[in-house]
């Protein structure tokens, strides 16, 4: 990013108008020069890192369901209170900022501590493999990429990896698993 974009984001230490800032809604702005959002959730107002771990999606453009934000790119769910990594793919957590409110100005301050302790495990690991493999086959030219295309394994996000819808059709066949086929979990 050049400075000229990095100068035109607001500095959410300098503040921002409550107004400016609606249900639902994200704002894109920086806090100390790193890039940040600010996040209104019902009456709670959160400031965290605008980029997700996984693969730098821009959480600006992603979702907020509750007290947390989705990534558009591979829906990867982070705590706004606390920056925690709830959902794969993404395991590490994005920075916060504690927010502040003073005279209808939203204030961002200093940066919360990232949160300590072990990463949470899948809630319900009785059917969970401890590996899993995918082996593909034909290649997918011939056959549209859809979102009900591909089996949904609960647990393990479907993801690309960041491949590009042609490198799908030509060079990956071991990623992408049809539903019509069964899956071989190996010990």
């Amino acid at each position: 990013m050049d400075q000229d974009a990095k100068q035109s984001k607001p500095d959410f230490r300098a503040g921002l108008p409550e107004q400016n800032l609606r249900d639902g809604q994200l704002v894109a702005g920086q806090v100390d020069g790193e890039d940040a959002i600010l996040i209104r959730s019902g009456d709670k107002v959160f400031a965290v890192g605008a980029y997700c771990t996984h693969y730098h999606g821009a959480l600006a453009d992603g979702l907020v369901v509750g007290d947390t934000v989705r990534c558009p790119l591979h829906h990867a769910c982070f705590s706004l209170g606390s920056g925690e990594a709830l959902r794969a793919p993404a395991l590490d957590p994005i920075p916060c900022w504690r927010v502040e409110r003073a005279a209808n100005t939203i204030f961002v301050r200093e940066k919360i501590a990232e949160p300590a302790g072990k990463k949470k495990a899948p809630t319900n690991t009785k059917n969970v493999p401890a590996s899993v493999v995918i082996v593909g086959g034909a290649p997918l030219s011939s056959t549209p990429i859809t979102a009900s295309s591909f089996c949904s394994i609960p647990g393990f996000p479907f993801s690309t990896f960041g491949t590009s819808r042609s490198a799908l059709r030509t060079e990956t066949r071991m990623i992408l698993m049809r539903c019509s086929w069964q899956p071989a979990l190996i010990p």
